[in-house]
């Protein structure tokens, strides 16, 4: 029997697979790559389709050389 969830970010839902992750957390580092709280403190697991998942990869790109 397959398992659905429903995407945090579009509410539709989606089945889960081993082969792709479907869950992201938001942390915050400092400048030497440290993790700071507990990813509770930040909203938590947020459970994403395979289409908003791939969104969010495409963002991380972009955003991951942006210098404050």
């Amino acid at each position: 029997m397959a398992m659905a969830k429903r995407c945090d970010r579009c509410k539709k839902y989606f089945q889960i697979s081993e082969n792709q992750p479907s869950a992201v957390t938001i942390a915050y580092a400092d400048s030497s790559g440290r993790i700071h709280g507990r990813p509770d403190q930040y909203g938590g697991w947020r459970d994403l389709c395979p289409d908003c998942m791939d969104a969010f990869n495409v963002w991380m790109k972009e955003v991951q050389f942006v210098e404050g």
